[in-house]
C-alpha cells in the first residue's frame, strides 16, 4: 500500500512538471518589460521574447500560461 501512495505521488509530479512551470511574474511586468531576447516556450506552444512578455500576455488576455522551457519551442 506504502508502495501503491509513492508511485502515484511520483507519476502526479511528472504530470505536474509536464504542464511547465510557473513564469516569475513580479511587479516588473505591470510597469512594462526589458528588451532583452531570452525567449521561453509557453504551454500554448508559442514563443516569447522573454518571461516577463509571457506575464504581460497572461494579465492582458486573463489567460494563465505557463513555461515548457527556456529556449524556443
Amino acid at each position: 500500500m506504502i508502495l501503491l501512495c509513492l508511485l502515484l505521488g511520483i507519476a502526479k509530479t511528472n504530470s505536474a512538471s509536464d504542464e511547465g512551470r510557473e513564469p516569475n511574474c513580479d511587479v516588473r511586468a505591470t510597469f512594462g518589460c526589458p528588451r532583452i531576447y531570452d525567449p521561453v516556450c509557453g504551454n500554448d506552444q508559442h514563443v516569447y521574447e522573454n518571461e516577463c512578455i509571457l506575464c504581460m500576455e497572461n494579465i492582458k488576455r486573463n489567460i494563465h500560461i505557463k513555461i515548457t522551457k527556456n529556449g524556443r519551442c
